[in-house]
């Protein structure tokens, strides 16, 4: 490999060849590592024998960073901003400007200023450093000459003088600093402020210097009443970048240690208000970490100043979260009313953002403020979110539309009778919407389900107090919010029930369909025999054909024949019909199987179809409404046609992981059933148990293992030696679901299985812990990141088994703590199974799998925790000595050391 400045770099430091360079070196890294490395490296560019082409340019950049970090450490904070043009905005004699008050707050001659100048400035008199670092045109780049050189040696006096002076200076004055920390306030008679305003250079070093190391409160009053805090820090013109930059507001940390002190809160909070009106985002996100540590009686008085700061396009993501943490502040210290206002200030303007960012910052608010919100503030909370879901129907319908004044009522009124399916077609769902333009509309639909069901579950409101509240906002949204809460909540409000079930507009408006149709099924039994009479009545009359025959016109440019017209309207009253179900009188359910005879089963025409990876067939309240042999033959028989972007098996399967976790009960009874389906659909009601475990369901465990160990079954198979085989590769995922069902359900607390199923158990882990996919030993390389093989192993067959081989004994030990009905320690003697697995897999002649050997690191806690002696009698198998052994040693210890 060729030698160049940047191999040679790593092999031997650049050494400099003078002692002004070796000083400058020095006194550039006080300033901070960024500068000294710069001019290190600037230097050794030079210096090596294969010269890049385009040194001098490169050079010349990394002196205008050095000399630009000078100028920011060294600048007075006393420093005047000159004018800006009033045509572009930009101060284009900054740069001088801040050279001579530096040359002049360090008492330098006017020589060094001129010198300066002509180095770094860029105008109609100077053009150093800058024309050297740029090209205007497209010819070759400067080569290296004696102009340059002497520029670079001209650049070096300048600073060394400049450093070396501001050095001399700073040892009496830290020395001086120093001298008035020590003091619990300043003396009046020794004029402590006037030699700390007068004698000391007030530039960030000495500020920060200072301020990071005071900690008396009685340097606070006399600091404040001679301004030391105000104004903070403004934007400086960075010439190179062509943007403002902020500077850190150095008194911050001292504010900071003064806000948890009760007899200077008061002025702490004065100082806050005082600089509020900065746009510095330094002092910003300083403002609202101190104001967290004041009494939140007295941090409340900073809201509206935040609420301002809302309003600035250039707040970023991290101003955000500190106004999110303020707002859990006021919220922690009862200050709701002031909460509210934060949040619901943040939320009108990040509601109408469409960049991604801050979709992401909005529902990083919602979902972390409102639920503490609604804790004490529940229906002013709810009402909150739903002005703001009115607004933003309101913005999302004219967003594309030119609207002028005395059209804005009538939009009004026309955003509110347009339809919500276009973009959120359920509302029991939290994410059932396409990643789009309708996100923010979305995130407040899951919001306010959200919040009114909190609010119910935890009986702060009632739905007959919601009920004025969603019914006082005209758009169609807010009635699918009431159907679907009332669908949600079996037994309350029996007669709002009725009011909405029997509403004939509801039951003809197509957009709460869904709605309607889900409180139609929950609780149609409580419907008198007239009212459940009259809904079969409407259902056989039948839609609206004429719509139906316009619309498809309309699409397809045909008026549909009566044949397909008949079809339509006997699939819609199918449809209806399966919202009642099994409830349906016998000579409705007659006619129920008439209707399906003659279009065949369920199928609502809004099937949902999600162009984001593979579609569904169904909706997931399509299977719901299925009993459990209508959903085992649709699964058997159903066939996707594999065309682009068609419904897929595998979209299917999400909603039966969807229908399993919120059902789990009413699937595991008939878990065995599913062996008649496709391995994609096992994956799927697995997975649906799995999430149901972590929901904390309970469930019935004896037919899930029953099905568990079917599918290892179909996977592994016994050689005729006795060793585990593979049978079939397909079932490689489903057997890696049942993986992590047996390890998610081992790892419950407090235990979830009884321990009569102990037998089950191993017999599923007993096969899974020895899969032999020789793909899972295709190991990461050995200077691969430690997490790599905790990662490879939490998502192989084999590492997720041994994860769930030691959860089981913790089961088994949570068991025995559970029962004390012994005195024996539950150790591997008792577990002879787990004692056996473990020892196999420490063999390295039996598993070599780096990924393997950190499941071992990652639960040595446990493993002591369980067997104390086991773990001591095997350190030498654990951590090996041997030096081809090495990398096994390595990964169980780092591993180790990562995780516990």
């Amino acid at each position: 490999m060729e030698d160049t400045i940047f191999s040679r770099s790593f092999q031997e430091p650049f050494r400099f060849q003078t002692s002004q360079q070796k000083r400058l070196y020095t006194n550039l890294r006080r300033l901070g590592p960024g500068p000294s490395s710069f001019y290190r490296e600037a230097r050794g560019l030079m210096a090596s024998p294969h010269q890049l082409t385009s040194i001098t340019h490169i050079v010349a950049h990394l002196l205008r960073e050095i000399e630009s970090a000078i100028r920011r450490v060294l600048l007075p904070h006393n420093f005047t901003l000159p004018e800006a043009c009033i045509t572009c905005g930009n101060r284009s004699e900054m740069h001088a400007a801040q050279i001579e008050q530096i040359v002049k707050s360090l008492g330098l001659d006017n020589h060094i200023q001129k010198r300066w100048k002509e180095i770094a400035t860029r105008n109609n008199t100077y053009n150093g450093l800058a024309s050297l670092a740029h090209r205007e045109d497209l010819s070759l780049p400067r080569k290296m000459d004696d102009s340059f050189e002497n520029l670079v040696c001209s650049f070096e006096d300048v600073f060394d003088t400049v450093l070396t002076t501001f050095e001399q200076q700073s040892i009496p004055i830290f020395t001086l600093l120093d001298s008035l920390l020590k003091k619990e306030r300043p003396s009046k008679k020794k004029g402590d402020l006037s030699v700390l305003k007068n004698r000391i250079p007030h530039n960030d070093v000495t500020h920060r210097y200072f301020f990071e190391r005071l900690q008396s409160p009685g340097w606070l009053e006399p600091l404040h009443q001679a301004d030391f805090f105000r104004p903070p820090p403004t934007q400086e013109w960075n010439e190179e970048l062509n943007r403002p930059l902020y500077s850190a507001w150095p008194p911050a940390p001292y504010l900071l240690r003064m806000a948890s002190l009760e007899p200077v809160q008061q002025t702490v909070l004065t100082i806050l208000h005082e600089v509020a009106e900065s746009d510095n985002p330094f002092v910003r996100s300083a403002l609202l970490e101190i104001a967290q540590a004041l009494p939140v009686t007295l941090a409340t008085t900073l809201v509206p100043s935040v609420q301002k700061w809302i309003q600035d396009p250039s707040l970023g993501s991290v101003a955000l979260k500190s106004i999110n943490d303020f707002a859990i502040h006021l919220i922690q210290g009862h200050e709701h009313e002031a909460a509210l206002a934060l949040v619901e200030a943040c939320s009108t303007v990040l509601g109408r953002s469409t960049s991604y960012t801050e979709y992401w910052d909005y529902e990083k608010l919602l979902t972390t403020t409102i639920p503490l919100l609604v804790k004490s503030t529940a229906f002013q909370t709810l009402s909150m979110l739903c002005q703001l879901m009115d607004t933003a129907l309101y913005e999302h319908y004219l967003r594309f539309r030119d609207v002028q004044d005395e059209q804005e009522e009538y939009l009004r009124r026309k955003a509110q009778e347009a339809s919500t399916r276009s973009w959120r077609r359920t509302i029991d769902t939290n994410g059932n919407f396409p990643i789009g333009s309708h996100d923010p509309l979305n995130l407040l639909v899951a919001t306010i389900r959200q919040t009114a069901e909190q609010a119910i579950q935890e009986h702060l409101l009632t739905i007959e107090a919601m009920a004025p509240l969603f019914e006082g906002y005209p758009g169609r949204i807010f009635r699918r919010f009431m159907l679907n809460l009332l669908s949600c909540f079996p037994q309350e409000q029996p007669e709002i029930v009725r009011r909405y079930l029997m509403d004939r507009t509801m039951f003809d408006d197509s957009d709460v369909r869904h709605e309607y149709g889900q409180l139609l099924y929950a609780r149609f039994a409580e419907l008198s025999d007239d009212e459940q009479e009259q809904l079969y009545q409407w259902i056989e009359a039948g839609p609206d054909l004429q719509t139906y025959q316009e619309q498809h016109k309309r699409i397809y440019n045909v008026q549909p024949d009566e044949s397909l017209v008949q079809q339509y309207a006997n699939a819609w009253r199918r449809d209806w019909f399966g919202y009642i179900g099994d409830r349906l009188p016998k000579a409705w359910k007659a006619r129920y199987d008439v209707l399906v005879a003659e279009v065949g089963p369920i199928e609502p025409d809004d099937i949902d179809f999600t162009w984001v990876g593979s579609a569904s067939k169904l909706s997931i309240e399509d299977l719901r409404y299925m009993s459990i042999d209508q959903l085992i033959t649709f699964l058997k028989n159903w066939q996707p046609t594999n065309d682009f972007m068609s419904p897929s098996r595998e979209g299917l399967g999400r909603l039966l992981t969807a229908l399993v976790s919120e059902e789990p009960g009413r699937i595991a009874e008939h878990a065995n059933r599913f062996q008649e389906c496709d391995p994609i659909y096992i994956s799927a009601v697995i997975q649906g148990f799995t999430q149901a475990v972590q929901n904390h369901h309970s469930l019935d465990w004896e037919p899930i293992l029953d099905l568990s160990s079917w599918v290892t079954e179909q996977r592994y198979g016994l050689s005729q030696d006795d060793t585990l085989m593979i049978c079939d590769p397909a079932w490689a995922w489903t057997s890696q679901t049942v993986a992590n069902l047996i390890l998610s359900a081992t790892a419950a607390h407090p235990p979830i299985l009884p321990a009569s199923l102990r037998t089950k158990i191993w017999d599923v882990l007993k096969r899974l812990v020895e899969d032999p996919d020789l793909t899972q030993e295709k190991e990461v390389g050995e200077d691969e990141p430690i997490m790599e093989y905790a990662t490879r192993a939490i998502n192989s067959i084999r590492g997720t088994a041994l994860h769930a081989v030691i959860q089981y004994a913790w089961w088994l030990h949570q068991l025995a703590e559970q029962e004390k009905s012994s005195d024996t320690t539950l150790d591997f003697h008792m577990m002879p199974e787990v004692r056996d697995v473990l020892e196999r897999h420490l063999d390295p002649s039996v598993d070599t799998s780096l990924a393997v050997r950190s499941v071992y690191g990652q639960h040595l806690t446990s493993l002591i925790t369980l067997d104390a002696q086991w773990v001591e009698n095997h350190l030498t198998r654990l951590f090996p000595t041997e030096a081809d052994k090495k990398t096994l040693r390595s990964i169980t210890w780092n591993t180790y050391i990562i995780f516990s």
